[in-house]
């Protein structure tokens, strides 16, 4: 609602990629480790080319388990932890590769590609009497 009052356009903010659940299924789609204790994070199945997942150095399998020192255990953590975040936001990304926990800093964007606030435009036409 704030977004809306104040931009008159809700901001999302994107970090070029795509999560799903990280569970035995996905898992073993990643040739990853299935005899785990717990599924914990969300496994990265797909990156932007040219996104700030890419930039920062993720690839796809690897595994988000915190965001900002925020644990983070299924895919609605993650997308609603991000809901709060605004395009030019900085986050850090701690996830798992080869069994090894690394840590990535990206600046997050918004639908076009840019850190910058989207602000509603209001285009008049003479012609047809309108505003869009």
């Amino acid at each position: 609602m704030d977004d809306l009052i104040k931009y008159e356009v809700i901001q999302k903010a994107f970090y070029g990629g795509n999560v799903v659940e990280y569970d035995f299924q996905n898992a073993k789609k990643y040739n990853l480790p299935t005899d785990v204790k717990n599924f914990n994070g969300v496994l990265l199945e797909r990156l932007d080319k040219e996104g700030p997942a890419a930039d920062a150095g993720l690839k796809p399998g690897d595994v988000i388990i915190r965001v900002n020192n925020t644990p983070i255990n299924s895919k609605s953590e993650f997308e609603e932890y991000l809901a709060y975040r605004y395009p030019g936001d900085k986050i850090s990304l701690t996830y798992l590769r080869n069994n090894k926990e690394n840590t990535s800093q990206l600046t997050l964007v918004n639908r076009i590609g840019t850190t910058e606030i989207i602000k509603r435009k209001i285009y008049l036409s003479s012609t047809l009497e309108a505003q869009f």
